[in-house]
């Protein structure tokens, strides 16, 4: 119910699907590409959590995994490895 409330907003949904579409591409990139996970690895000194449909707290658990790196290791941990990835930032 809160999802579609706040899914009524244009600009939060707007904001949303931009974020939610480039943490799924550095999840995909990271899931099928070992080479891709090794530089996520090196840059962040820790691994992604990668969502699926199975689990209903998969996605929570790898927004707060993103998170956690953004807040360990400042915004440049991530915008380094989207670059390395030639991943939209």
């Amino acid at each position: 119910m809160d999802e579609a409330k706040a899914c009524s907003n244009e600009a939060y949904k707007k904001l949303s699907r931009s974020a939610f579409a480039k943490c799924h591409a550095l999840w995909n990139k990271c899931g099928r590409s070992a080479v891709a996970a090794g530089i996520i690895e090196d840059v962040c000194k820790i691994q992604l959590v990668h969502p699926t449909t199975t689990r209903w707290n998969s996605l929570f658990l790898a927004v707060e995994r993103v998170l956690q790196i953004i807040k360990g290791q400042g915004e440049e941990a991530i915008r380094t490895v989207c670059t390395s990835l030639k991943l939209q930032m």
